[in-house]
């Protein structure tokens, strides 16, 4: 699992310059608005299984969304 702050900061340095800054990071505890459901037993029923990793998902939705990459 990664947290909202690490995945905002490997964005930042794939696509970025590398500097992010994330505000309100401490976590109170639980809050249902940030709730992120447990996928495994879906992945069973259905035989699904993750076949891109993390790096490779950022970029592809990065330029899905119109980002360009610096040559």
């Amino acid at each position: 699992m990664v947290s909202i702050k690490e995945l905002a900061r490997k964005v930042s340095a794939m696509l970025g310059s590398g500097d992010c800054q994330v505000l309100n990071a401490d976590d109170q505890g639980w809050n249902l608005g940030r709730y992120v459901p447990d996928t495994s037993q879906i992945g069973r029923d259905l035989e699904l299984y993750k076949t891109v990793s993390l790096d490779e998902e950022i970029l592809r939705t990065a330029l899905w969304n119109g980002w360009k990459e610096e040559s």
